[in-house]
């Protein structure tokens, strides 16, 4: 081979081979990255997932308190002002829209008997 072809060939061959070494480098990178990474994103994901539990437990904790504070107010009502027929009934409506029929359904029902229909009735005689 004549000379300036040689050093022709060596150029591309440098070039190939600086090509090559310079594509493995960024490939190490790239996965050296990822592999480095994986470890965090695991560890994130493990904190959200602790954080998600968490906040279904605080929505749980406050649907039952919500539900509890409800009960309350409605025998505090009952018992205190059994003459306030709306704020009762109003209450009472509340509570089965929250799915609380249980004890204060009976106490419902017993005051609507012995408060309620008599309020009511002489409502309607007058």
């Amino acid at each position: 081979m004549p000379y300036p072809m040689t050093i022709i060939v060596a150029i591309a061959s440098t070039i190939t081979a600086l090509g090559v070494i310079v594509n493995m480098f960024v490939m190490v990178l790239t996965r050296g990255r990822e592999w480095l990474i994986k470890p965090c994103f695991r560890k994130l994901d493990a904190e959200i997932a602790t954080v998600q539990n968490n906040v279904e437990k605080v929505l749980e904790l406050a649907e039952i308190a919500q539900r509890q504070n409800k009960r309350n107010e409605f025998l505090l009502l009952v018992n205190t002002q059994p003459t306030n027929i709306e704020a009762i009934e109003r209450i009472h409506e509340e509570m089965v829209a929250l799915n609380i029929n249980n004890y204060t359904t009976d106490v419902y029902n017993a005051w609507h008997r012995q408060f309620a229909e008599p309020i009511l009735d002489e409502r309607l005689k007058k």
